[in-house]
């Protein structure tokens, strides 16, 4: 009985595994998990989370349009960016400045809130 009380066990929801430590996950993991998350979003959504993403990491003293450049994306707003390229950012974040990503409720908050299709029907 008490060999499956320290067992490590899987989480139910993958996405929550990958985003729940995300200083702590492999940096392309991370990159496919927020790519997958923003993805799902509508394409207003995807904007509104853009933009906040950027006004978060800009309150933490990032200049994301440099991280961007850098990167080799040229994008001039942040609702342009792509689902791929918002992936880009977090793994860059992960690899160069984890600290960014202690509290990752407020560069994650968002992506949870996925499209609503017919459901209330």
């Amino acid at each position: 009985m008490l060999s499956h009380f320290n067992e490590t066990r899987t989480p139910r929801n993958p996405r929550t595994a990958s985003t729940a430590r995300p200083w702590d996950t492999d940096p392309d993991e991370l990159r496919r998990e927020v790519q997958k998350a923003v993805s799902s979003l509508g394409e207003d959504q995807r904007a509104a989370y853009s933009r906040r993403l950027f006004t978060a990491l800009s309150e933490l003293g990032l200049d994301v349009r440099a991280i961007l450049y850098i990167s080799g994306v040229v994008e001039s707003e942040p609702e342009d960016l792509t689902p791929a390229e918002i992936g880009h950012l977090f793994r860059y974040l992960r690899l160069n400045l984890p600290w960014t990503l202690v509290q990752p409720g407020n560069l994650l908050a968002g992506l949870d809130s996925r499209k609503e299709t017919r459901r209330a029907a």
